[in-house]
């Protein structure tokens, strides 16, 4: 089917306007070649970066020179690039499809039907027309021919493509703003480009971190200066590099001091900050930075003691004192000294190093100095990391002395003061005098210990010419006198101070849980070995008029508490675990041994009264058992249960059904009368107080509950009785808790020694509803809590350390929290 000629010329046009746009584009893709690649190069550089490694003369250069590489190309484009000609293009399509005899150009020619008068030469050129209309319809415009090598034979399009590629990627985030920086040179001095890095290091003992001192940009230098607080004496480090040739310098309180030069341009200086003032870096006489140091300077450490040293029944006195550092205290003790005399006593305090602030309590056992009896001044000193020691005011106070009442131990103290006031003098004397002791053994309890040490003493004071034989002399002459005082309870009491005192400087230098545990077991056998000491003392001393209801401490509940003080520790509560060992302290400490603990009539009047109120806890106790038991037998019954025991008279009666309860027992008779029995004795000993002093509150309230529980008892209501009973019974323990309180407060030394409510176990405090364990953990402020806490984390690190997927550095810091625990 012919196509009509209107149509081909339509389809040839088309195909003639897609030649003429290839022709275009490609005429200029490489007549463009020089500004294309001078803007990807731009482009390139400008996201790389580089601008900013030059100043800005050198930036504005740059920019001058991409700009006229770009008019220049522009130019380029304006001279090479022509508009086809059709001629061109009609060849353009015939050369691209590779056809012969030039088609599309014999069709171009104008019609020569009309001037050729011979009919075969008019048909052979309109055969050759219909030939060429048949070839021409084949051809493709095809593409427009942009590939890289096209008109570039040193391949500059590739070049500049992979400097693009690179900046873009180097710009990564930052693209918008490093096109942006690339126009907008700065033009800066030339130190500008030095990198300056400075930073202050405080003291290892202050805790800061390092300061960095951010460096100012050239125009912001001498505008507003940064001010830096620093801790006194920090160390500034500083270093420079790049830029021009130059030493650098540092001026500081009115000085330069030059950098040192590492390598190249590379420099660096250290030096100590003691004082405020500006602090400027310098560079060829041009300011790098500038900054003003504000020193916060070490403060000396404060010392006070809190109160008038005490006297603890132990013949030690109490010293408490607080201490406060700004960074950290490192050293505490106490002094004693005496007018005229050089040498001092050192009394060491108990400090955990580090701690800002200290609030503690100590004992000291000064009975055998010679001092002892006398007054003397004391004066506390604490010292901080920097060396600073700060000191308290001077207290004067008389040093506890102890008094012997066994007569060879008080005479062998008469000698040891001979001894102590004129060595010389009096060495011939105490000689014959321990001689002349040394022959009465029975006067020495026949003890062979005693007489081994009279016979050294003897012989090294009489044959030693030093002032160090006459010491030893001293030093033995007072173990002895102690050994006939009070057996082996000095030296049980001397090792369980030790103990004590290695524990808490255990606790306060972080020993690992081993040595702690070690230490508590080490504790645990001196107190052991006190208390029997103490216990034998007690039994042995014929002078002693004791009760024989007075009661001893009981060593299990001391043991219990040092079992808590190793758990503590343990699991890292070591705060908790000082303040329950204090305690302990205070309460070995207070301790009365036999000869001491000769209670006053009051004292004795006021125990009895107590282990009444014991006796009556004891009895309320068990009848709130017995209505209990009889409630819960109603409510068997009530369901079809045989009671599991019956009391035998106590059967139903007329009349006794008013208010009872369905399923009780209808008769608590016997439970009533024995209510009514534990208020009649209640009464009594409210009216054997109200002679002397008020009724306290607490048991006007336990009267009318008891008074209570008996009606409901009588009405057969046990579930009202059991509550009225326990109210009783809580009444009478607030009521011994009181009465005990103002005891001790009355006591000598604020201390009673009492016996328990049925056990006849110690509880120095007084407290008769509670256990002494029970009493100490609350004055030691611990939350019970706590301890479990800490297990139940160990236990879920433990879990966590033992899964084998977690990688070497999860391990070690799961390792280092259980160290913890």
């Amino acid at each position: 089917m012919r196509t009509p000629p209107n149509e081909f010329e339509t389809q040839l046009k088309r195909k003639l306007f897609l030649v003429t746009l290839n022709l275009v584009l490609e005429r200029l893709w490489v007549a463009s070649l020089f500004f294309v690649c001078t803007i990807l190069c731009f482009l390139g550089v400008s996201y790389a970066g580089l601008w900013t490694l030059v100043t800005g003369i050198y930036h504005a250069a740059g920019l001058g020179c991409f700009l006229v590489a770009a008019i220049y190309g522009y130019y380029r484009i304006w001279r090479d690039f022509h508009w086809p000609t059709k001629e061109e293009v009609l060849r353009c399509l015939e050369e691209r499809n590779a056809v012969r005899h030039r088609p599309l150009r014999t069709l171009a020619q104008p019609k020569r039907t009309d001037t050729l008068r011979d009919k075969k030469s008019n048909a052979l050129w309109l055969a050759h027309l219909k030939r060429q209309r048949v070839l021409s319809k084949a051809l493709k415009p095809g593409f427009a021919r942009l590939g890289l090598a096209e008109g570039d034979r040193m391949a500059f399009r590739v070049a500049s493509i992979l400097i693009l590629s690179a900046g873009f990627f180097m710009a990564g985030s930052q693209k918008s703003e490093r096109i942006i920086g690339a126009f907008t040179p700065q033009f800066v001095s030339e130190n500008d480009l030095v990198d300056l890095d400075m930073w202050v290091t405080p003291p290892d003992y202050t805790g800061k971190a390092p300061i960095l001192l951010a460096r100012q940009k050239t125009t912001e230098i001498g505008t507003q200066i940064p001010v830096i607080v620093v801790p006194e004496n920090s160390r500034l480090i500083a270093r420079v590099s790049g830029g021009s040739d130059g030493v650098p310098s540092v001026g500081y309180q009115g000085e330069r001091q030059d950098f040192t030069n590492v390598e190249g341009n590379n420099f660096t200086l250290e030096t100590t900050l003691t004082e405020s003032d500006f602090l400027t870096v310098e560079k060829n006489g041009e300011p790098l930075g500038q900054w003003q140091l504000d020193i916060v300077y070490d403060q000396e450490p404060t010392v006070k003691i809190l109160a008038l040293p005490q006297v603890t029944e132990r013949l030690a006195f109490r010293l408490q004192y607080s201490a406060f550092d700004d960074y950290g205290l490192m050293g505490l003790e106490g002094q004693l000294s005496r007018a005229g005399f050089e040498k001092k006593v050192p009394l060491k305090l108990t400090l955990v190093a580090g701690n800002k602030e200290v609030e503690g309590k100590s004992y000291h056992d000064l009975t055998a100095h010679p001092w002892a009896g006398l007054e003397v001044d004391l004066q506390l000193i604490a010292e901080d990391a920097a060396g600073q020691v700060g000191f308290s005011d001077t207290l004067s106070f008389v040093l506890p002395e102890r008094i012997f009442t066994h007569p060879i131990a008080r005479a062998l103290i008469e000698q040891r003061k001979k001894l102590v006031e004129d060595p010389d003098g009096n060495k011939r004397t105490v000689v014959i005098a321990l001689s002349a002791i040394s022959q009465l053994p029975e006067s020495l309890n026949n003890d062979i210990t005693v007489m081994l040490l009279l016979s050294i003493a003897r012989g090294t004071l009489a044959y030693g010419a030093d002032q160090g034989a006459v010491d030893e002399v001293i030093d033995i002459l007072w173990d002895t006198a102690l050994r006939l005082e009070n057996g082996d309870l000095s030296a049980a009491e001397i090792a369980l101070r030790e103990a004590e005192r290695a524990l808490m400087e255990a606790l306060n230098s972080d020993a690992d849980n081993d040595e702690i545990k070690r230490l508590v077991e080490d504790l645990k056998k001196a107190m052991a070995a006190f208390l029997e000491a103490l216990a034998q003392q007690n039994q042995s001393d014929p002078q002693m008029a004791q009760d024989p209801s007075e009661p001893t401490m009981s060593q299990q509940n001391l043991e219990e508490l040092l079992d808590k003080v190793d758990q503590f520790a343990r699991s890292g509560a070591r705060d908790a675990a000082r303040e329950l060992l204090s305690e302990l302290q205070d309460l070995f400490e207070n301790l009365k041994s036999a000869r001491q603990n000769v209670a006053s009539e009051a004292q004795k009047q006021g125990q009895e009264m107590l282990d009444q109120l014991s006796e009556m806890m004891r009895r309320q106790q068990e009848l709130l058992d017995e209505t209990f038991r009889k409630s819960r037998e109603g409510n068997a019954a009530q369901q079809g249960q045989a009671p599991s025991r019956s009391q035998p008279g106590e059967g139903n009666k007329p009349g006794q059904g008013k208010g009872q309860q369905q399923g009780e027992p209808r008769s608590y008779d016997g439970l009533a009368r024995s209510q009514e029995a534990l208020r009649q004795m209640l009464g009594d000993i409210m009216g054997k107080l109200g002679l002397n002093a008020e009724i306290p509150a607490p048991l006007g309230k336990a009267e009318r509950a008891m008074n209570s529980a008996r009606q409901s008892l009588e009405q057969g209501a046990g579930k009202g009785a059991m509550q009225s009973q326990s109210d009783a019974l809580q009444m009478l323990k607030e009521a011994g808790e009181g009465l005990a309180q103002q005891m001790q407060e009355q006591g000598r030394g604020g201390q009673l020694v009492r016996r328990g409510p049925t056990t006849g176990q110690s509880d120095p405090f007084g407290d008769p509803g509670n256990s002494l364990l029970e009493n100490l953990s609350g004055r030691a402020n611990i939350d019970g809590n706590a301890l479990m806490r800490a297990k139940i984390i160990q236990r879920e690190l433990q879990k966590r350390l033992s899964d084998p997927r977690r990688n070497l550095l999860e391990t070690e810091y799961l390792k280092r929290l259980i160290e913890q625990f």
